[in-house]
């Protein structure tokens, strides 16, 4: 029953919230534990190797969404877009990915945002959108100087989903991490007021790539996690599958493959770790985090 795994999901979303794992990285100011990415990637490892759903329900709201917020927003935005998420009773979202993007999701993005008096009039859809359909918020991207080139001209901005005009059209059957919920969206006339643009008018590149930064570090995390528990699964069954008399793992064939496993992952989490060091200290880690 998805409504139901989805309700555990949630649950369990809420009880990270509860103990104070959603505000994290968000300020303090709003009662976040004002840390950085690194205590993120870590959680994100740790979640992930017990349930990768839960995981990438509460990335999608307290990275994807959030992270952008404690970067650009101003006081006004933190105060009242982050704090319904660090209880984790309400959940985030990004609105990005469209059908005609196909991996330059930028370049092929078709939603518009008109400004009309203190307005902004948005019209478009999105695809695949993790949290889509349960969001309280997302942080939408729409071009708002459609004479320029894409990536000129688009802007960010925090869209409530209680918004006339927005339509959940339905949510993707998936084949793994069953309980998220993935979604399509259509947005007809949806009056968002200007105080919500995050950053500056055709600013959103902006936003995004620093946000896409801060999303491959944790997703990279979430990644490991699900190796980490997948390594230590095989790790126990060579100890207990016997052949010839003898644990598997004793074989050459099989303890190579065992060390490279735990040697690759290693490897990894220390990329991991080294790009989200490096995102806190505030240098650029775009060419790390995309390796």
């Amino acid at each position: 029953d998805k409504e139901k795994n989805f309700d555990l999901i949630h649950e369990a979303v809420r009880k990270m919230g509860r103990a104070g794992y959603i505000g994290v990285s968000f300020p303090k100011e709003v009662g976040g534990w004002g840390k950085g990415l690194v205590h993120q990637v870590i959680i994100g490892e740790e979640l992930s190797a017990a349930s990768y759903a839960v995981a990438v329900t509460y990335g999608a709201s307290a990275v994807l969404y959030a992270m952008p917020i404690v970067r650009f927003g101003t006081k006004e935005q933190k105060e009242k877009f982050l704090k319904p998420i660090m209880t984790g009773e309400e959940l985030g979202a990004i609105g990005i990915t469209e059908p005609t993007g196909g991996s330059d999701a930028i370049g092929g993005m078709q939603t518009r945002a008109v400004k009309k008096g203190s307005y902004y009039v948005i019209n478009g859809e999105k695809r695949f959108i993790t949290n889509g359909s349960r969001a309280k918020y997302i942080l939408l991207y729409a071009v708002t100087n459609p004479e320029v080139k894409r990536h000129q001209g688009i802007s960010a901005f925090i869209f409530p989903t209680d918004t006339e005009g927005f339509k959940v059209v339905k949510d993707y059957e998936l084949l793994g991490r069953l309980g998220s919920v993935n979604s399509h969206l259509v947005f007809k006339d949806c009056k968002v007021p200007e105080e919500n643009l995050l950053g500056e008018e055709n600013g959103g590149l902006k936003v995004l790539m620093e946000g896409l930064d801060s999303e491959r570090a944790f997703t990279s995390s979430q990644y490991l996690g699900i190796a980490r528990s997948a390594f230590e699964i095989a790790t126990k069954y060579a100890a207990e599958r016997v052949q010839f008399r003898r644990p598997i793992r004793e074989f050459e064939g099989v303890s190579f493959k065992i060390a490279d496993m735990y040697a690759n992952i290693e490897a990894a989490r220390l990329m991991v770790l080294r790009a989200a060091r490096m995102i806190d200290s505030g240098l650029s880690a775009t060419k790390e985090v995309a390796a």
